[in-house]
């Protein structure tokens, strides 16, 4: 059998991304999933989507207070980090 097409595949190999070099020396992924969910989405939903991204490779999730979801954002993350992924590479 062939091999998978973009819109076929289910998760994406987190080296595969292309980094960012920070002025610190650490690198970051140039891809992220954006946790605003605006009033078209609950925080529940978001929190949701961000446990979906990291079992399918998203590393970088973008946060803010601002966003108003942080406490079940937190919880997505902690499970996240309970679940094998490390804290380092998030």
């Amino acid at each position: 059998m062939g091999s998978a097409t973009a819109y076929e595949r289910t998760s994406v190999d987190p080296s595969a991304i292309p980094q960012r070099l920070l002025y610190t020396g650490a690198t970051m992924p140039a891809v992220d999933l954006g946790t605003f969910g605006s009033d078209h989405v609950s925080p529940i939903q978001v929190a949701e989507a961000v446990k979906g991204a990291a079992a399918v490779g998203y590393r970088h999730f973008d946060c803010a207070s601002v966003y108003g979801n942080e406490a079940e954002i937190g919880v997505s993350i902690e499970a996240i980090l309970h679940g094998g992924i490390k804290r380092k590479d998030i």
